[in-house]
């Protein structure tokens, strides 16, 4: 389960054509008491237990995310749970297009054999982790298994972040 950084935040990053930087997250979620998302946990609320090529399915299309073009009706960030058709298997709204997503892990090539079903990345490294797609970019980024790097004190208005909802937060 997730929750996302507000409306108002995400448009206010785009208005100022700032992205929010991974130290940045990292500080609201400290701030909040929550955490990012690792990318084996961010991916598998993308997936689910399929294993779909987007969250929605294996068909491209502009009615499931906010991608590249003016064909999803945005030209820019979406507001939020604004594509109910390309919610994830387990009902994750947004975990392709829009803004990419920050995540915990640090970068590093995956093995071609990985055969982990929970792996760990590297404890240190210079580029983070972020995943999803996002408005800027075609869909084919959007892939639930797509993943790109940046310096973690690097903003760019297309990439944000949501928080991971503990169990004890999901029962109240």
């Amino acid at each position: 389960r997730d929750l996302h950084l507000s409306l108002r935040r995400q448009r206010q990053m785009c208005i100022r054509d700032r992205g929010i930087t991974w130290y940045q997250a990292q500080k609201y979620c400290q701030w909040a008491g929550k955490r990012l998302p690792t990318e084996n946990e961010w991916e598998a609320a993308a997936r689910g237990n399929s294993n779909f090529i987007w969250p929605w399915g294996n068909e491209n299309s502009s009615q499931h995310a906010n991608t590249l073009g003016k064909d999803d009706g945005f030209l820019f960030v979406a507001p939020v749970a604004s594509f109910p058709r390309g919610a994830s298997p387990f009902g994750v709204m947004d975990m392709a297009g829009n803004v990419w997503e920050w995540v915990l892990d640090w970068f590093a090539p995956h093995p071609k054999d990985l055969q982990l079903t929970d792996p760990i990345g590297p404890t240190t490294g210079k580029h983070k982790v972020f995943k999803g797609g996002g408005w800027y970019h075609e869909v084919k980024f959007s892939k639930a298994n797509s993943r790109f790097m940046m310096a973690p004190d690097m903003g760019i208005n297309f990439v944000g972040f949501r928080v991971v909802l503990s169990e004890k937060e999901d029962s109240m």
